[in-house]
């Protein structure tokens, strides 16, 4: 694998581990937490769409968010530029 490509790899396994490890320190038991909807807050310019995108799940009754920050709309899907983070 490319050193580059690996380095983005463990950059990313990195976000997305300090975003499960945020959850557990709020209590919540990843197992049992249940996917909710996507919502976005997007905009067009140029012809691309990009913009943030948030996953709401929810444990025990509550809402929570993952935001992907920093979208852009690809013919393949979305790429995020920045690291994902925890918004609780």
């Amino acid at each position: 694998m490319d050193i580059k490509l690996k380095k983005l790899n463990e950059k990313m396994y990195n976000a997305f581990n300090k975003i499960r490890v945020r959850g557990r320190r709020a209590g919540i038991d990843w197992n049992e937490a249940e996917y909710q909807t996507i919502t976005s807050k997007t905009k067009e310019r140029d012809n691309i769409e990009s913009g943030d995108i948030y996953i709401i799940f929810s444990f025990k009754g509550v809402n929570y968010r993952i935001k992907l920050d920093d979208c852009i709309k690809t013919n393949r899907g979305w790429l995020m530029s920045d690291d994902p983070s925890w918004k609780g």
